[in-house]
């Protein structure tokens, strides 16, 4: 169900981000839009004030024409280039506000013959041209670059953008929240029916109360194995992850020893952390292998036994171990217990028979549970 609420929501999070996108281009098509008819309508003014400043001095080559283009580049910001030329004379008048705008092999000014020639970006600028004629004197073709989308008009549009996915941002946060405590609490008024389990599972020593860790071993104390395992077992069930648990036992060792304390050192080097290594019993200890089926654990078990023989000055018996794990089952700390519980009983002293993995079914387990068929398989 997780992944199909996933899935979902996926979906929807992609219509979201399309939708903005669409939305901001669609705004920012509106804005361009609306600035094009406003520079046409600055255009027409520019071309009727070079048309009245012309026919006064019949030359563009005047101070008055050029305080008039400081007055025309001051009243219209927008305006980035002023060209006035003929196709027969050239180009008479030009003024740029950045030279980045005409083509770099413009070349001398006063030589170009025909039609100027610019570089600048066709959707955040547009051109503009028209034609002036003077009765008994020359045509000349007036034309105007405006940029009619700039930072003004980009800011609104993508602070509205960014404002919406915040919000969506800490909605999802919230869901995903809300979501986990609903599975959690779920989780805690729906647990399984379990089968008697013995109280040997159940036996731990009491903790310290003043530290979490044991000072013998260095590792967690037993009475927190079932708690802290069932806690584990929620998290692997919620993101469809496997885990193990393996119980060690080595006979004729004395918790508190040198070599107890020598192996726990070992486990949390190799193996888990000390906060998923437990001491068990007198003479073992309990690991929790998170995210790890039952054929994983078994080699990486195997591989620590062989370090462990060789590496250290080894008095005791060869270590016996049992091993259980969820295989996508909703069981909870004791069951997984005594289970490992059960195969490390079926183990012995002869090497073949030192590691023993109890193999649950699945489709056997749910029907036993529902009370429909036949017991889960023994080790």
């Amino acid at each position: 169900m997780g992944k199909k609420i996933s899935f979902v929501y996926g979906i929807f999070s992609l219509a979201i981000f399309i939708t903005l996108i669409v939305l901001f281009v669609t705004r920012l098509g509106a804005v361009r839009r609306s600035n094009m008819e406003s520079v046409s309508t600055d255009f027409d003014k520019v071309r009727r004030i070079v048309e009245t400043v012309y026919l006064q001095l019949e030359t563009f080559d005047s101070v008055l024409f050029r305080d008039t283009s400081d007055r025309i580049f001051r009243t219209f910001p927008d305006l980035d280039v002023l060209v006035v030329y003929s196709y027969d004379s050239g180009i008479q008048y030009l003024r740029a506000r950045d030279s980045s705008l005409l083509a770099p092999d413009l070349g001398d000014i006063g030589a170009i013959k025909g039609v100027p020639r610019y570089s600048y970006n066709g959707f955040s600028r547009t051109k503009i041209t028209s034609s002036i004629t003077f009765p008994r004197r020359n045509s000349y073709i007036v034309e105007g670059v405006y940029k009619v989308i700039g930072e003004k008009e980009l800011y609104p549009l993508l602070r509205d953008t960014v404002i919406i996915l915040v919000v969506f941002a800490v909605f999802t946060a919230g869901l995903a929240i809300l979501s986990r405590l609903f599975d959690r609490g779920s989780k805690g008024s729906a647990k399984p029916r379990m089968p008697p389990v013995p109280d040997a599972a159940r036996h731990a020593e009491a903790p310290s109360p003043t530290c979490m860790f044991s000072p013998g071993s260095g590792l967690s104390w037993q009475a927190h194995l079932e708690k802290r395992l069932s806690l584990e077992l929620e998290r692997s069930a919620f993101n469809e992850q496997d885990l193990s648990l393996i119980l060690v036992k080595v006979p004729g060792l004395t918790k508190g020893s040198e070599d107890y304390r020598a192996i726990a050192r070992e486990i949390q080097g190799k193996i888990a952390f000390e906060d998923l290594a437990f001491e068990y019993d007198s003479d073992g200890y309990a690991v929790i292998l998170p995210n790890s089926n039952l054929d994983q654990s078994i080699v990486t078990l195997k591989n620590f036994l062989k370090t462990l023989t060789s590496g250290t000055k080894f008095l005791h018996e060869g270590p016996r171990c049992g091993l259980s794990s969820r295989n996508g089952r909703l069981v909870d700390g004791a069951r997984l217990i005594a289970e490992a519980g059960m195969a490390l009983g079926r183990t012995s002293s002869v090497e073949s028979d030192r590691i023993v993995a109890f193999r649950p079914d699945p489709g056997k387990y749910r029907k036993y549970m529902s009370g429909m068929g036949a017991p889960v398989n023994q080790p």
